[in-house]
Order: C-alpha cells, then structure tokens, then sequence
C-alpha cells in the first residue's frame, strides 16, 4: 500500500511527500528506503525536484506524533495540527537537498513554503495499491 501526502498552500506552493507504506495515524511507520520529498511549485521557483530519503536516515523516514499529523525525515517537514504551524525548518537532516542549498540556512528553510512556519490551505492524504493511481492523482492534483 502506498501513501502519498499532498500540501498546498494559499501561496499555491505544492510539495508532495510519498512512503511505500499506508499512513495510519495510529501505527509506526517501518523503514522506509524509498521515501521522497517533492517540491512542484516553491519558493526559489526551480523546477520540480525530488529530495530521497538519506541512506543512512531510513530508518527516520517518517514518524507519526498522536497530537499532529506526519513528521517526515527527524523534523525536514513537520505537519502540524490544526491548532499550530507546520514547518520545514529541519529540510535537509534526513532527506537530500537540492544542489546548492544548505541545512540551516533560511533559504533552505523556506524553500517549500516560503516561510520557516506556514499553515497548509490544503492536506490531502491517498493510499492505494498500484502506482498508476499514484500518478493519475499527482496528475489531477497540479493540474487543478
């Protein structure tokens, strides 16, 4: 089963986050060695890139906290509740940075969004069992 988190936000950033596994909010997620990060449309207005999972952070993939939604990677992408900010002020602790950017910095922090905090307009989260779904609705998704 695989899961795929899609976040836009009012700015009309789209980053996409995928796990081979289904997302349940109860559940440990098992390692993951192909997990991404995916930057459609963002802040320093690239291309749409991918970031992998790190070889050795697989096991830091992504991790479900009770109170909020997924944290991906040790905290590259931390999606909130509704009640508080998400962020992506870790991006680049476990998954890999695009050529030219640095951990830390704030140009790596507000990638994504376009902030280090940001509320997400949209959170949508698919599981299914064949990847041609997967791209049928990352297709329908950035097209809208």
């Amino acid at each position: 089963m695989l899961s795929l988190f899609i976040c836009r936000l009012i700015s009309f950033y789209i980053f996409v986050s995928y796990l081979a596994e289904q997302y349940e909010s109860k559940y440990s997620i098992p390692t993951q060695s192909t997990a991404f990060l995916f930057s459609l449309i963002n802040n320093e207005n690239l291309e749409p890139f991918k970031m992998k999972i790190r070889s050795d952070m697989i096991h830091q993939a992504a991790t479900k906290d009770s109170e909020n939604g997924p944290i991906f990677g040790v905290t590259d992408l931390f999606i909130a509740s509704s009640n508080s900010y998400s962020h992506n002020t870790g991006l680049g602790q476990s998954y890999e940075l695009p050529t030219g950017f640095s951990q830390g910095t704030l140009r790596t922090r507000t990638l994504l969004s376009g902030y280090e905090y940001f509320t997400p307009d949209t959170l949508e989260v698919f599981c299914f069992k064949r990847m041609f779904f997967f791209f049928s609705i990352l297709f329908r998704f950035v097209t809208i």
